[in-house]
């Protein structure tokens, strides 16, 4: 279940005037571009979410859930990510990580598979 804090935290975030200009960059091995910030991924359509774009964060662990879930924040929001659950066992929150992955549609809003 993904943790309303990702979508409080993104909210203050908005509030505060936080957001930068949206910018993405064409990909090497996809003809989709890469996005880059979470207000990218998050104005994603369940049909575009679901061609996997591929995506390049850097932002703050906020949160981790048993088996691999957690909550990034970059300067513009809060996303859910999905991963292995190994990959983020050695950071704790408030670590700046960066991490790559593709988009997922999901149940209730897109969100990042990370690789």
């Amino acid at each position: 279940m993904r943790s309303p804090f990702c979508h409080y935290v993104g909210f203050l975030l908005l509030a505060w005037g936080a957001i930068s200009p949206a910018t993405a960059q064409a990909s090497d091995t996809n003809s989709l571009p890469v996005l880059t910030n979470v207000v990218q991924v998050r104005a994603l359509t369940a049909e575009e979410a679901g061609k996997k774009v591929p995506i390049r964060l850097r932002g703050v662990l906020v949160e981790k859930n048993p088996g691999g879930s957690y909550c990034l924040v970059d300067e513009t929001a809060g996303l859910y990510v999905e991963g292995p659950g190994n990959a983020i066992s050695s950071y704790a929150r408030g670590d700046l990580i960066e991490v790559e992955g593709v988009s997922d549609p999901g149940r209730f809003g897109p969100f990042m598979n990370a690789q």
